[in-house]
């Protein structure tokens, strides 16, 4: 015969299984979703990043976006005074996308996947923290090349950019960050460290280079966070 202490003890128990699991399940869940979201997020910086390395592609895919806003325009059959306005506005957004750096767009995008998806840290965030820094050097370059005047503060400026260095790559693990500094030690470049907390905002390592070893210092980092260089 089982006593009532035992019958309710087992019950307990059965209550905290069923809690365990179900809060594990939540878990599992959110942690899914989160990899579909950083994935995703990393596939639209790679894309945008595709773009901007063929001018062509993107503005074949601007042209689209104001195709397919004229069109969606056309199917809820506004009247024609608001549809010429709304057609303004969507040929005004053409003309401003067509003029603003497809490396701006590349920037931002990679940054996006550290900024909004990490912690925890993915390999999708590792290598968008090398890839944001290297999409806006692009952008530096583009406006440089073209003669556009244009604002330092405009590119994000981080801590310490200062004397002709530019940020390189940024990390949270300290253990990641030795093994880049050991790389850039390796091929004799000059690189300057920052830890999490020295400026407002700031909650990762940063390291920075010489711009005028910046590429070089970024091809050596790419095995480092898994990124073929071929």
């Amino acid at each position: 015969m089982k006593f009532p202490s035992q019958i309710f003890s087992r019950i307990r128990w059965k209550t905290v299984g069923l809690l365990a699991a179900a809060a594990a399940s939540v878990v599992a869940i959110a942690a899914l979703d989160l990899a579909s979201r950083v994935r995703g997020a990393y596939r639209r910086a790679e894309l945008l990043e595709s773009q901007a390395e063929r001018p062509a592609e993107r503005e074949k895919a601007v042209e689209k976006a104001f195709l397919d806003g004229v069109a969606a325009l056309d199917r809820r059959r506004s009247s024609p005074p608001e549809r010429e306005i709304e057609l303004e506005v969507l040929r005004k957004r053409w003309e401003e996308d067509r003029l603003r750096s497809p490396w701006t767009e590349a920037y931002h995008a990679w940054k996006d996947v550290y900024d909004l998806y990490s912690p925890p840290e993915t390999r999708w965030s590792r290598r968008a923290r090398l890839m944001a820094p290297a999409a806006r050097q692009k952008w530096r370059e583009e406006w440089t090349a073209r003669g556009l005047p244009f604002a330092e503060s405009l590119l994000d400026l981080e801590p310490g950019e200062d004397g002709g260095y530019r940020l390189l790559v940024s990390t949270r693990d300290g253990r990641e960050a030795s093994e880049m500094l050991n790389v850039l030690e390796t091929v004799d470049i000059p690189r300057r460290i920052f830890p999490p907390g020295d400026a407002p905002g700031a909650q990762a390592i940063r390291i920075l280079v010489p711009e005028d070893r910046f590429w070089e210092a970024s091809q050596a980092l790419l095995p480092l966070v898994g990124i073929d260089e071929n």
